[in-house]
Formats: C-alpha cells, sequence, structure tokens
C-alpha cells in the first residue's frame, strides 16, 4: 500500500476516536425503579459495571427474578445521533432469542433514564478470564469460540451484523456458558447503507475494511472472532502496539505474527479469519467443519477454569461434543501457552510493585465515599478467597474452606489434598508438586488416611466455624483445577493467605472485615462487616480517589505481603508428618485452632 495513502487512512479511522469524551453515564437512581406501563416495581441492587454509555445495576422484581438493568442517563441522548443509536440497539436486541446470545426482556423509561432489562451473566465476561489466565487450553478456546459462531451465525442468518464482537462482549453465566451481549454498534444489513460505512468497534478488533470506510459485510464479524481466538490461544491481540497509529498500519497491512506453540489447525484457522480480503474469510458454518473445531471440546467448563487451567488430561469422565477421539496428552499439551505459570515470590513482587505505586500517591489521593459506585469495577471481583480456616499444623495441617464451597488441606510433609464443592472430586498434590486427580469412589491406598484427617477437619469447620462471604455450593466438576494454599501468616490483627492463582487475602480480626487483591487484575476487593463487596482498580483509585476505609486496610496488607516475602513460607517450617488419629485428639479437647499458638506471629 502507498504510504501517503495508508497515512491518510489511518488518520481518517483514528478521527472517531480522538473526538470521543469522557462521559459520566453514572444515573441518578431511586432505591426501587417502576416500568409504569407493565406496574412492575424493581428494586435496584448491586452495581455491576460501566460502560461508555451506561451503567448497569443488578435489579429484583417483587418476586424474586434477578435482571442486569443497563440503563441510560437521558441527559446523555439530547444528540439525535445518540438517540437513534440506543433505538437501534433496542429494536434489533429485544428481538433475539437464542441460547448464546444475552436476552432482551424488556426496554422502558422514566423521566430520568432508559432502562434495558438483560440477562444477568454472573460470571462476567471473557475478558477477565483472559487476564487472569493470559492464555487458554486449545479446547478451552474450542468450547468458547464455537459458542460465539453459533451466535453469530443466528445473527447473520436474520442479517444483522454485531460489528463489536471482542473479549469484554462475550458474557459467561453462572454455568459457564457463552453469551452475546451489547448489540449499541449491530446493524442490519437490509435496512438501507446509512451506517454501513461507519468506522465503529474497538482498535484491536477492527476489520480493515472498516478502517478503509468500505462497506460493511458479516465478514467484519468473522474477523473480530478471529482476533478473540487469537487472544484467547496467545494472551495477546494479535495487531497491537502502544501506538494507535501503528495498529491500524499493521491492520490495513495485516501484520501480524503467530507463536508456533499453537496447533497447525488453529493456525490455519486463525489465518482463514483474518484474511485481508473479507470474501476469503469463511462463514460461520465454514469455521465450525474446520479441523480445528473438529478436535476435543468439553460439554462443559469448570468455574475454576475463570482462574486455573482445567484437568482435561487427568479426568476419567470427560465429556466431548465432537466424535473425534481424544488424546489427552497432546491435546493438554498442545498450547504451552496456556501452561505458564507464576511462583508466589513473582506473584508477591507484583502485589508489592501496584500497592507502592498507589501509596506512593501519598496525601495526593482524593478521599472518596465507600459507598460511591462510579469509581468502582465490580468486573474485577475475585473467583476465589478462603471463607473458613483451621490451623492445626502443629500437628497435622492447614485446613480451609474456598468461597465456592470446595476444602483444601496443607499437611505437615508439605502435599496438599482438596476436595471439590459437591465432595466427590478430589485433587492430590504431593511434596515434590506432582498432581493427581480421582473420585471419591476410588482414591489410591496411600493417601487414604490423609482423606479421613481432611473430613475430620470438614466435620469440624461445618459444625464450629463461622462462614466468611461464604457462596453457595456449586456443582462439582471433574475438570476442574482448584487453586490451593500457598502460604498464609497469622499476626495479633489479621490472618493472610496467598492462593496459587495469586490472590492475597487478609482477614481482620478486630472488625471481621476483609481485603482481597488479585495482582493478575490489578484490583482489590474490601468486604465490609455487612459482607458488601467494595471492588476497585488500583488504577481507578490513584487517579480518582479512595475511601480511607481502603487505603488504611491496603497499607496494612503492604506490611504483611513484606513480611512473607523475607521470611520463610511458614509451611516450609513445618515438623514432619505425624500419624496419629486426628479423630482422637479432637475428641480428647487438644488444642483447637483459636487457642493453638499462630504459626507465625508479628508485632505489625
Amino acid at each position: 500500500m502507498d504510504f501517503l495513502r495508508e497515512t491518510r487512512l489511518v488518520k481518517a479511522a483514528m478521527a472517531p476516536f480522538k473526538k470521543s469524551v469522557v462521559r459520566d453515564v453514572m444515573p441518578v437512581l431511586p432505591k426501587v425503579i417502576c416500568d409504569e406501563r407493565r406496574q412492575v416495581y424493581y428494586t435496584v441492587g448491586d452495581f455491576l459495571g460501566k460502560g461508555g454509555f451506561a451503567a448497569c445495576y443488578k435489579v429484583v422484581d417483587a418476586d424474586g427474578h434477578t435482571f442486569a438493568s443497563k440503563i441510560v442517563n437521558k441527559q446523555l441522548l439530547k444528540n439525535k445521533n445518540e438517540a437513534q443509536k440506543l433505538s437501534q440497539e433496542i429494536r434489533i436486541h429485544k428481538c433475539l432469542q437464542h441460547e448464546h446470545v444475552v436476552k432482551m426482556y424488556f426496554a422502558f423509561e422514566d423521566a430520568n433514564n432508559v432502562y434495558m432489562m438483560l440477562e444477568l451473566c454472573s460470571r462476567r465476561s471473557l475478558m477477565e478470564l483472559q487476564k487472569r489466565r493470559h492464555a487458554i487450553t486449545e479446547p478451552e478456546a474450542r468450547y468458547f469460540i464455537r459458542q460465539t459462531v453459533l451466535a453469530c451465525d443466528y445473527l447473520h442468518r436474520l442479517n444483522i451484523i454485531h460489528r463489536d464482537i471482542k473479549l469484554g462482549n462475550l458474557f459467561l453465566t453462572e454455568n459457564m456458558v457463552l453469551k452475546v451481549g451489547d448489540f449499541g454498534l449491530a446493524t442490519n444489513i437490509t435496512e438501507g447503507l446509512h451506517d454501513k460505512k461507519w468506522v465503529c468497534g474497538t482498535p484491536n478488533y477492527i476489520a480493515p475494511e472498516v478502517l478503509n470506510k468500505r462497506l460493511h459485510s458479516v465478514k467484519v464479524d468473522i474477523w473480530a472472532i478471529g482476533c478473540v481466538m487469537y487472544v484467547l490461544l496467545v494472551g495477546t491481540p494479535p495487531f497491537e502496539t502502544d501506538n494507535l497509529d501503528e495498529t491500524y498500519r499493521r491492520i490495513c497491512n495485516n501484520k501480524y505474527k503467530i507463536p508456533f506453540e499453537l496447533s497447525i489447525d488453529a493456525i490455519d484457522l486463525i489465518k482463514a479469519m483474518l484474511s485481508a480480503m473479507p470474501t476469503e474469510r469463511p462463514d460461520t458454518m465454514t469455521i465450525l467443519k474446520s479441523p480445528f473445531m473438529n478436535g476435543f471440546t468439553p460439554a462443559r467448563l469448570p468455574t475454576s477454569c475463570l482462574t486455573t487451567k482445567p484437568t482435561f488430561a487427568s479426568s476419567p469422565v470427560a465429556e466431548s461434543t465432537s466424535p473425534v477421539a481424544f488424546s489427552p496428552a497432546r491435546e493438554v499439551g498442545s498450547n504451552p501457552l496456556a501452561n505458564r505459570t507464576c511462583s508466589p515470590i513473582v506473584y508477591l513482587k507484583e502485589l508489592s510493585s501496584q500497592i507502592d505505586a498507589l501509596l506512593a500517591k501519598g496525601d495526593s489521593i482524593v478521599p472518596r465515599d465507600l459507598m460511591d459506585d462510579s469509581i468502582k469495577d465490580p468486573a474485577s471481583i475475585p473467583i476465589y478467597w478462603v471463607a473458613k480456616w483451621l490451623d492445626f499444623t502443629q500437628r497435622y495441617a492447614f485446613a480451609y474452606q474456598l468461597c465456592d464451597g470446595s476444602f483444601g488441606a496443607k499437611f505437615v510433609d508439605r502435599s496438599q489434598l482438596i476436595m471439590d464443592a459437591n465432595r466427590e472430586f478430589f485433587q492430590y498434590r504431593n511434596e515434590h508438586g506432582i498432581e493427581r486427580f480421582f473420585t471419591s469412589k476410588g482414591f489410591p491406598n496411600d493417601i487414604q488416611r490423609k482423606i479421613s484427617y481432611l473430613k475430620s477437619f470438614i466435620e469440624f469447620m461445618d459444625t464450629k466455624l463461622v462462614r466468611t462471604g461464604l457462596n453457595m455450593g456449586r456443582e462439582g466438576d471433574q475438570l476442574a483445577r482448584l487453586p490451593c494454599l500457598q502460604t498464609w501468616l497469622r499476626t495479633r490483627s489479621a490472618a493472610s493467605f496467598l492462593l496459587s492463582n495469586g490472590t492475597f487475602q487478609c482477614n481482620f480480626n478486630g472488625d471481621h472485615t476483609k481485603l482481597i487483591i488479585c495482582p493478575l487484575m490489578g484490583a482489590v476487593t474490601f468486604i465490609d462487616a455487612n459482607q458488601k463487596f467494595h471492588t476497585y482498580k488500583f488504577s481507578a483509585l490513584s487517579t480518582l480517589g479512595a475511601p480511607k476505609e481502603i487505603l488504611t486496610r491496603i497499607q496494612y496488607a503492604r506490611r504483611c505481603i513484606g513480611e512473607v516475602m523475607v521470611r520463610q513460607p511458614p509451611a516450609d517450617a513445618l515438623p514432619s508428618y505425624n500419624a496419629n488419629s486426628l479423630r482422637n485428639v479432637l475428641a480428647q479437647g487438644d488444642a483447637l485452632p483459636d487457642s493453638t499458638t499462630p504459626i507465625d506471629t508479628v508485632d505489625t
């Protein structure tokens, strides 16, 4: 492409983004909103997040039905074009009925806002999953791409182009079913050409014909799916650079690299979907019939895959939607990019760096009210945290329960045993870090004693300990690989835990509040005494301000992280494994968690 012409195209493509302004999208909301036409009242609940044009809240009707309400402040609709865009979004979205499309139930308005009542997708989106995992396995990618393609096939058959397929618009339900959402840029091919040459979309996912202001077709969605597949398998967008001009040049010149670690079938499909010429890109049915999509695809995925790689190779009962035989050793290892893990010290250093950057702002941090939703980021709420714990390390183990209802124990010989919430599937990691997976009906003889101990810990925690922000238990999943406890620290003021997915948690003894920090999301969650969650990005706390309650606890957490980093991890200093019966010890009223000597006491 001629350099001068290329430069003009890039500048023209960037113009709409340079004109964009930061809007205050937070609506003024009463505690109860009313759909006057239907005479239905909704109680406004938790803040779910916000975008460039709307805010989203969980709302509940009188019958207990829960919705995600996308709310647009009418002050933002004074521009005729903005009002028309919203009208088109509602008109298109409310007519859609598909298992992989977010359902819009209805829309209404009052004097201040327009409300769109949507299906609640409680597991957020692929954007959060990718931030936590970086790259995922090829079976997982097939699972998500298949559902995305099925949704787009449905849309394309209706002559609808989504035009903003990206990780953040691919939502996940509680059962890990993918749903395509946000139809703010969608258009119908049959309804004239007035918006079919708009430069619209998200920079890393925009097709070259969009940048060139050529007529759009459904193939812009295929291009975006190719970008999504690339991000999921590689961990970064194919054309991403630090400079938007250069990103657009790379898109126009079809300049990107595919890591050799991916399978040949994955590479071929990505290349096909990212063809520079729209006519050379496959349609949805061709994608579904491609060699890559005919590989092993799990029928469902566990919630744990939001933070950790599933256990396809170890599962004796892994289901498949494909008739093609599955070779576990080959399949799971087919994407080494998904196998990367971090040591505890790497997570601790990253946590320290993020906290230090915030605290360095000092008095320049603007004080904010804890109940101010405008600076919160609920999408970054942690997936796992410690809900209960039992310190019996002087004799046996440190046992704990995670928020999903699963249990774990880190024994004094440095081995770990974890049981899922349904109490059916186990994962065992020996002192050398080698993992084994099995069911409750067939566990190995060499760990029967540890299973007996774990059940004793569970019995004690079930009957004696208070829950800490515990979610309802979910169905167990044979594919799950749950995060495990890496290390912990007890002080006079708090108990702190580091999980294998990088999550660091402080439970404060005085007011029973909790602080949970995720270095992968760059976010911190404060659970107040009423068990209400307040989640913030460190970047928002730094630039927009922070509640005092958050800052003081972050400062304390930083000291705890420092102690963990400079001291040998408590588990490494534990005594040898003791084979005495734990049941007998408990029955004799021997030292219980609240009266044992802490494994580590630091005067901070």
